[in-house]
């Protein structure tokens, strides 16, 4: 923490709310800066305010039902009844973006077939929206969820909404059951064989700066996805303001593997335009939130040893009273 977020930390929140408002008013005359463009993870108008410099944006600091979390492996439940994840198998397009904030692939969706669409373990079907990529600075930081304390250089993160249900994912946002996000945790190693995870990194270098944006296609999401059926799901929050708690979370059990080289090229990002500061985009994440005693379910069979093998099984039954 910098010196002058300390100093607002201890500020009561309605002159927090006030100093910052002059401050971005100000910003925004200067730069026609919105509410949506201004927010960051740095300073000001970092996570720890997001849920105070804007009224809309309240659940960011009062929900209990928010992302990312650290994922305890003791705390896991086994759900035996959590199916396999399905993408459908087809090569897409999109836009590719520099946001400031992030990198952002939006698919194209010009109809209500068009898309990968996403079921398996959910109720509902999901149309994948678009790809979010978080990376750090370093290899031990730039993941939104960690794993035992453990964080990962890279997080990439399919969005997809509910297609039974909303027309788009705006709609699906502020809704319960609206989305669902799959988390793939990005691993160091001297080699990558994921032929689409390096064109993705390579388009990336054409979008540098703030406000670049390249066109892509023959996207194999499916390719994407390290080939596991095992995930970890909980019901969270989206990690950008303003924080809806209406997604269940999907983090895979397997991670890709990504090569220092490709971790450097994502690192000379940067968070603004051309001729502006030289302010690198990395470490692009959202600290861990509290878990507020949340189940956090996993299809991962759980490792039985010899004591467990010689326990009596419970399990419930109605009582006899209720029985006809």
């Amino acid at each position: 923490m910098d010196s002058s977020e300390a100093e607002f930390t201890h500020l009561p929140t309605q002159r927090v709310r006030y100093l910052v408002f002059v401050i971005y008013l100000q910003i925004s005359l200067a730069t026609g800066t919105t509410w949506s463009e201004w927010w960051g993870y740095e300073g000001i108008s970092g996570s720890k305010f997001w849920g105070i410099i804007h009224p809309e944006w309240a659940l960011c600091s009062k929900g209990k039902y928010q992302s990312p979390i650290d994922i305890d492996p003791k705390l896991l439940l086994y759900d035996p009844n959590l199916r396999p994840l399905n993408f459908t198998r087809k090569r897409v397009s999109g836009v590719f973006v520099n946001t400031g904030q992030d990198l952002t692939l939006t698919f194209d969706l010009d109809d209500e077939d068009s898309g990968v669409f996403i079921d398996g373990p959910l109720t509902y079907r999901y149309r994948l929206n678009h790809l979010i990529f978080h990376f750090g600075s370093a290899d031990d930081r730039g993941s939104e969820h960690v794993i035992a304390g453990t964080a990962f250089p890279l997080e990439i993160q399919f969005v997809a909404y509910n297609s039974d249900l909303f027309s788009s994912f705006k709609q699906a946002a502020v809704a319960s059951f609206g989305v669902i996000v799959i988390s793939l945790l990005g691993q160091t190693s001297a080699a990558n064989n994921n032929t689409y995870l390096d064109a993705l990194i390579k388009d990336a270098e054409s979008i540098s700066y703030k406000g670049d944006s390249k066109v892509v296609s023959d996207v194999y999401v499916d390719g994407l996805i390290p080939n596991t059926s095992q995930y970890i799901t909980y019901e969270g929050s989206l990690t950008t303001p303003g924080c809806h708690e209406v997604v269940t979370w999907i983090v895979l059990n397997k991670p890709v593997y990504v090569t220092p080289t490709q971790l450097a090229s994502l690192r000379t990002v940067h968070k603004e335009g051309r001729g502006k500061d030289d302010r690198l985009m990395e470490n692009n994440f959202r600290p861990v939130m509290p878990l507020n005693n949340r189940a956090i379910r996993t299809n991962i069979l759980p490792s039985e040893s010899p004591e467990c093998r010689r326990k009596r099984t419970f399990s419930y039954e109605v009582n006899e009273r209720f029985l006809t």
